[in-house]
């Protein structure tokens, strides 16, 4: 998360040779804040919808501050290895269907690349779509029509792609070697 801060404030306040640096101490201003989102995630059901291009953006994004000089080694190591733990816990919680915290985990590889990251809360009677934007931005709805039709959407790009929790361990396997040699690519 402080590595799509810190492109988030690139994009919007214009590229300023700051380099990158990542902690785990206590120093990070962000860190209580980012300390409660694997909690919050591992306790609400999900199902998602990846593609071998899910974290594309993410690892050219690294590259480029890579390239220009931004991310000094240490940094690097740091983003590459919290990238690969992520990785291995998503792959933990497909094979096991579940988070660990309670919350049901569902996921399916999209034979088509997803051009945006969409989320849609469906809680009861209310749902909320979020579109995200650039880095960290989104835009959000509640509007009945919009969120149904995402739903609609949402539900036949899960049938027409391949459920790799529970089953398809083969699958499973190949897509997570994948992202991470995309991952160790990273120079």
């Amino acid at each position: 998360m402080s590595f799509k801060l810190y492109c988030w404030r690139n994009d919007m306040v214009g590229l300023n040779k700051q380099v990158f640096f990542t902690t785990k101490a206590e120093g990070n201003p962000y860190s209580q804040f980012f300390a409660r989102f694997p909690k919050l995630y591992e306790q609400a059901n999900s199902s998602e919808l990846w593609c071998k291009h899910t974290f594309s953006s993410f690892i050219e994004s690294l590259t480029f501050y890579r390239e220009l000089g931004l991310i000094p080694d240490e940094a690097l190591n740091i983003l590459k290895n919290d990238l690969h733990n992520l990785l291995m816990d998503a792959e933990n919680f497909a094979n096991e269907r579940n988070k660990g915290g309670g919350g049901r985990f569902e996921l399916y590889l999209s034979p088509l690349p997803l051009a945006n990251s969409i989320f849609l809360l469906d809680r009861n009677d209310k749902m909320t779509s979020f579109l995200k934007m650039y880095s960290i931005n989104s835009i959000w709805t509640s509007n009945t029509l919009y969120c149904s039709e995402q739903k609609k959407w949402f539900e036949a790009l899960i049938n027409s792609s391949t459920k790799i929790s529970g089953s398809s361990l083969k699958e499973r396997m190949r897509f997570f070697e994948h992202i991470h040699k995309q991952v160790d690519s990273i120079q």
